[in-house]
């Protein structure tokens, strides 16, 4: 079988797509990829899995601006109807929305889309703007495709608003970690978080949290990444390691004793995902993706706010043992749900659906 995957997008989205198609070697993957999708890693990446073709997307960004979104169209209506596939799957967004048109366009049925974080439900962007994407998103779904979420809360979230879909749970590559070297334990937390330091990862609040625990030499605070934000890690306790291959954040993550997610809205994180497989335990803000990773008081706790937040680090804590219990809970939860073998046979099932 021919996939062909159109992605505008980077970090987790783009990581999905080489799961995809790391775990499915036995079909041919055409990859049709934006400017910031694999970034300064694109040769690597075509080294690493040279049984697939790369197509770059001419145009294509993230932010709605038409005249880019107009050459864009045109540019990824070249790439289709040049490339022979038996199933086509968009990733994003902006993805799901032009490619979809295109797809409309060259009486192309087999399409599928997961949107790996709605773009309505930002909370960086004014309402009139949210009003807008969820029309986008509405008229595009009458073009073609069919809607899988990468989980059960970003498809509740589209059903609420009258649009089909499905949900495919994202998974993360289960494996016995080995760790490099013992850390000396203490008697504080050392609680970390991974990704780019964004607006939607929130950074002020991960900040406002650690400020709290400031002046307590037992708490230290990791934030594994870098970005335009940093600026806003004011706070003396937090490290940031800037960008870090993914076997260096594995083992730092390793080390650490419990995993923050600040995020304001996700689709279903990776990041997280991998802090389970590492036996993490969770604390993680009440927001869609985040609250199907947790099962409260059994691998970690889901927070409202910041109150809620230093509130559930002090518990933990002070119940030091707690924390080997939640971090194993964490990892059978995502061999049990959130593995990537499972992931991928499902979606090899969709593909085929959609080729027939």
């Amino acid at each position: 079988m021919k996939i062909t995957h159109i992605i505008e997008s980077g970090g987790g989205s783009a990581d999905f797509v080489l799961y995809l198609v790391k775990y499915l070697p036995q079909h041919h993957h055409n990859i049709i990829y934006g400017e910031r999708t694999f970034g300064n890693r694109i040769s690597k990446v075509k080294q690493t899995y040279n049984n697939s073709a790369f197509y770059k997307w001419e145009y294509a960004q993230r932010e709605v601006k038409i005249q880019k979104d107009i050459k864009a169209t045109f540019s990824l209506y070249k790439l289709i109807k040049n490339i022979e596939c038996d199933v086509i799957h968009l990733h994003s967004s902006k993805a799901g929305f032009l490619g979809r048109f295109v797809c409309y366009m060259l009486g192309k049925k087999n399409v599928l889309y997961t949107p790996h974080g709605l773009v309505f439900i930002r909370k960086d962007i004014s309402l009139l703007k949210v009003k807008i994407y969820l029309h986008l998103e509405k008229i595009a779904n009458w073009f073609c495709g069919k809607i899988i979420c990468c989980s059960k809360s970003e498809s509740d979230e589209l059903i609420r608003k009258g649009i089909n879909c499905i949900y495919i749970n994202n998974g993360t590559e289960i494996f016995d970690y080995k760790k490099k070297g013992e850390t000396d334990k203490k008697d504080g937390l050392v609680i970390a978080t991974t990704g780019r330091v964004t607006i939607q990862k929130n950074p002020s609040l991960f900040n406002e949290v650690a400020k709290y625990f400031e002046n307590d030499s037992g708490f230290q605070f990791i934030w594994i990444g870098g970005g335009e934000l940093e600026n806003e890690l004011t706070s003396k306790n937090i490290k940031i390691t800037g960008w870090l291959d993914k076997s260096t954040v594995t083992d730092i993550l390793a080390q650490v004793d419990l995993y923050i997610s600040t995020a304001l809205w996700e689709g279903l994180s990776l990041a997280v995902l991998e802090a389970m497989n590492l036996h993490k335990p969770l604390l993680l803000s009440n927001c869609v993706g985040n609250i199907d990773l947790v099962i409260q008081n059994y691998n970690g706790f889901i927070y409202n706010n910041i109150s809620e937040a230093i509130d559930r680090i002090n518990f933990i804590y002070s119940k030091r043992k707690a924390l080997e219990e939640y971090g194993n809970n964490s990892y059978k939860l995502a061999e049990k749900d959130f593995n990537v073998i499972k992931m991928v046979q499902q979606y090899e099932n969709e593909y085929k659906k959609s080729a027939n």
